[in-house]
């Protein structure tokens, strides 16, 4: 990409992200096929989006809506679990920084929703 197709985090400015997936159906019975081509579902999808202090609309980012996943259903305790996101690891990545270089993501808050969050300026 172009480096104006890029977003970069800005320093020291709070910064709305709303990512918004999209849990299409289940590969599960198709996981042990390693080429993933082969697997019938490819529609999850992930949104990504940013709002810099002071927008009121959104930017979007990322966007890519032919993903192709599979649920872990687990049994534990003589139950069967229903296939679900078993978890959620917000982490920052940083392309091209040499890694003693001291960096942290601090997050004030995370608010997860079923439905649409509009930027805190609106």
């Amino acid at each position: 990409k172009a480096r104006g197709d890029c977003w970069e985090w800005p320093r020291d400015e709070w910064v709305t992200i709303l990512v918004h997936v999209i849990p299409g159906r289940d590969n599960v019975d198709y996981a042990n096929l390693s080429n993933l081509a082969q697997w019938p579902y490819h529609d999850h999808g992930i949104q990504v989006y940013v709002a810099r202090a002071g927008q009121f609309t959104y930017t979007k980012v990322f966007d890519k809506l032919d993903l192709c996943w599979w649920y872990e259903t687990s049994q534990s305790a003589g139950q069967l679990h229903p296939p679900a996101f078993n978890a959620f690891a917000p982490s920052g990545y940083m392309n091209g920084v040499d890694a003693v270089v001291p960096w942290v993501q601090n997050y004030t808050q995370i608010i997860l929703s079923k439905n649409f969050i509009p930027c805190p300026q609106t």
